[in-house]
This record gives C-alpha cells, sequence and structure tokens, in this order.
C-alpha cells in the first residue's frame, strides 16, 4: 500500500513499518502526508501518525489543489478526542498553517469547529486556540453568504460561542 493510503487508513505500526524519512517531504497528490493523516477514521492513529509527521517537519502549511488546510481536513472530521484535536491544531499552527485559510468555498477553519457535535463547554480548549489569536478572522463570507459569526448564531446550540465571537471582535 502506498504510503499517504497508509497514513490514512492504517495503524501507526503499518505506518511505521512503511515510512521512509524522505518521505516527510514528499507530496502525494499535491498534499503532503499530514493531510492523509488527520484524516484517519481511527482517533488513537490520527494523533500518533500526525504527531510522528509534525515531530519530523512534515510541511503544516501548505493548501491542497483544491484549495483547503491541514486543519479543515482535521476539524471537519466526524469523531474527535477534543483535547487531542486541541493539541494537534496547537501543533500545526505553530508549523505554519494558517488559521484563517479559507477553502474553496470560502470557509474558514473555525467553522469545522462550529460544526462539531460537541457542547460549547467541550470545545473550549480547542476554541481557546483560536481566540486567543489577534488575527482571528470572524467575517469573512463563505460561499453561502455567512462568516463564522453568522454561522454561529444560526446554530442553536453556540450560545456562548456567539459572545466570544463579539467579545473578539470588539476587543480586537
Amino acid at each position: 500500500m502506498k504510503i499517504d493510503l497508509t497514513a490514512n487508513m492504517k495503524s501507526m505500526s503499518e505506518f511505521a513499518n512503511d515510512f521512509r524519512p524522505e518521505d516527510v517531504t514528499k507530496m502525494f497528490g499535491g498534499k503532503s502526508l499530514l493531510f492523509y493523516s488527520v484524516g484517519n477514521t481511527s482517533l488513537a492513529d490520527r494523533y500518533e501518525i500526525s504527531n510522528f509527521l509534525l515531530d519530523r517537519g512534515v510541511d503544516a502549511a501548505g493548501v491542497s489543489p483544491d484549495g483547503y488546510g491541514v486543519l479543515h481536513v482535521l476539524l471537519n472530521q466526524v469523531r474527535h478526542d477534543i483535547p487531542e484535536t486541541a493539541h494537534l491544531s496547537g501543533r500545526i499552527l505553530a508549523a505554519g498553517a494558517d488559521i484563517n485559510l479559507p477553502d474553496a468555498k470560502q470557509r474558514l477553519p473555525i467553522q469545522g469547529i462550529l460544526g462539531m457535535k460537541a457542547t460549547d463547554d467541550d470545545l473550549a480548549c480547542l476554541l481557546d486556540l483560536w481566540f486567543e489569536r489577534d488575527d482571528l478572522d470572524l467575517t469573512t463570507k463563505n460561499a453561502w453568504g455567512l462568516s463564522p459569526l453568522d454561522l454561529a448564531k444560526k446554530l442553536p446550540h453556540r450560545e456562548s460561542v456567539v459572545v466570544r465571537m463579539e467579545r473578539h471582535l470588539r476587543d480586537h
């Protein structure tokens, strides 16, 4: 199996068996291996493979040929261990990913967080990463004409996030 598919679908042990140091700088379909590992459906393997790659300097700032970044892939997964996703997101941001990178439909990474099936309290550690940034964009409208703030206001379970967004806009 190709290493990109192994990163996306297999275990850390299988990935480690197939991984070669030069793989960390290669592109697969115009994307680094990190794009594949953050989409692994096994939570433990997603985090372990992704952290392994980040430890070795994988490109976290790249943009796919389709116009999305690693944070879009990670944050739009269905299942999460929120503290682990927060830790991994922090590492991805520290490695140069753009917190405000719009995808091809002008969706910002924070919109993936808003769509997660978790309470505002559960998401607090992840949202803290975004709200600590002075450069956080909450007003760019997506292809449907909704900014992250507009989207949060439309969601019945994001009241405290709306409060944080409005405070962030006022203070920054």
